[in-house]
């Protein structure tokens, strides 16, 4: 991608970043279109935020997630930007939001230890050593972009962070080295009831039935970890000590509306909550 759009399309997502609002229109020809196009963009953006890293978030992580997309690998990478994270329970306000929140409950990785860029690539014996903890997070999926980011391709989407609006960390997941994270219960109530039924891009989903496809196994997301950890060597780039890093959702997405507190139980082992004014 020519340096000139790289820094266009950057700038654009940077304003809207710092200023709020989405970023005007910009001429499709400067738009990424393919995935190196889009992770240059969002290095751009990085260097243009300045902004501390909390994380970052891989999704599509699942067999069905990856199909969806025709790829062999997660089909988004993004950032996870201290200014947008707290811990749980957390509170945020609707008006920070450019469209509807997503919320999809999460299971990440904390680190112990870097994982520099090098010319060698990360086996998966290093990356699972690298783990500390798997924790309970919350990704509330929005964009900087005007299209809702369900409806975005997902060149756009990773160009933004993989569409990350904000970060939610809770507590260590209890007992996780020996939980089976394919089947665990993961149930999201809004306002005290349990969601059992709910709509993505204009379909009926029953929340209660999400297909085993849809779901990843702990070492699906050992997988995923390491491609990631790749990835981001290949760019020059690492992971870090102490980040906590999101590995896709295993429930159906809900949206947040105004007055939503949404709490998310992962079985016996743990909730985390969110609540959105």
């Amino acid at each position: 991608m020519i340096q000139s759009k790289i820094e266009v399309v950057a700038d654009a997502l940077a304003e809207a970043y710092r200023n709020g609002g989405t970023v005007a229109e910009l001429d499709e020809a400067l738009l990424p279109t393919n995935w190196q196009e889009a992770f240059q963009v969002q290095d751009a953006l990085d260097e243009r935020l300045g902004f501390e890293l909390t994380g970052w978030k891989i999704g599509a992580t699942s067999r069905a997630g990856m199909q969806d997309f025709d790829l062999d690998h997660p089909a988004f990478f993004g950032r996870e930007y201290r200014n947008f994270t707290q811990h749980s329970p957390a509170r945020f306000r609707m008006a920070d939001f450019r469209h509807a929140p997503m919320i999809e409950g999460e299971f990440a990785f904390r680190l112990g230890r870097d994982l520099p860029p090098r010319e060698q690539a990360y086996s998966e014996a290093e990356v699972r050593d690298a783990i500390t903890d798997v924790v309970m997070t919350i990704d509330a999926v929005d964009t900087r972009w005007s299209t809702h980011p369900f409806e975005l391709n997902s060149f756009l989407g990773n160009a933004d962070n993989a569409n990350a609006g904000v970060y939610v960390i809770g507590d260590v997941l209890s007992g996780w080295q020996a939980l089976d994270l394919a089947t665990l219960s993961v149930e999201v109530y809004v306002n005290g009831k349990h969601v059992q039924e709910t709509t993505l891009r204009g379909r009926p989903i029953d929340s209660l039935n999400y297909p085993r496809d849809n779901r990843c196994s702990f070492d699906e997301l050992i997988s995923a970890l390491q491609w990631g950890a790749n990835d981001l060597s290949q760019r020059g780039l690492g992971f870090r000590a102490g980040q906590v890093v999101t590995t896709g959702s295993p429930h159906v997405p809900v949206e947040a509306t105004a007055g939503s507190e949404i709490v998310i139980r992962y079985g016996d082992a743990g909730e985390i909550s969110a609540m959105f004014e």
